[in-house]
């Protein structure tokens, strides 16, 4: 699976859980496209990654026990940030390559 398809998946399934849409495990799974085995695994992707996932009986759908957000993606940071984060070091491009690393 591309790493696009699996981020995609990531979120829809954090919107569901967010919005206490999963209905069962079995339901889940199916809105999903996967199997059941495949849903329990991106489970514990999820809780590996400190998502606070239970099951509500009573809703009958996964939940969150508290309020988060799933952020995944990049970022434009600042280059004085970075440059300071790697102790001055910055790599530079010769030619479309990294040539070398130089400290400033």
């Amino acid at each position: 699976m591309s790493l696009s398809k699996h981020l995609d998946r990531l979120h829809k399934m954090h919107r569901l859980i967010k919005f206490q849409r999963t209905g069962t495990p079995e339901e889940f799974a199916v809105r999903l496209g996967i199997s059941r085995s495949m849903l329990y695994r991106l489970i514990g992707e999820l809780k590996a990654m400190d998502a606070p996932i239970y099951f509500c009986v009573r809703r009958q759908s996964y939940t969150y026990s508290e309020s988060v957000e799933l952020q995944l993606g990049f970022k434009r940071t600042n280059p004085a940030v970075l440059r300071d984060a790697a102790g001055g070091a910055t790599c530079i491009p010769l030619m479309g390559k990294a040539a070398s690393i130089h400290r400033s």
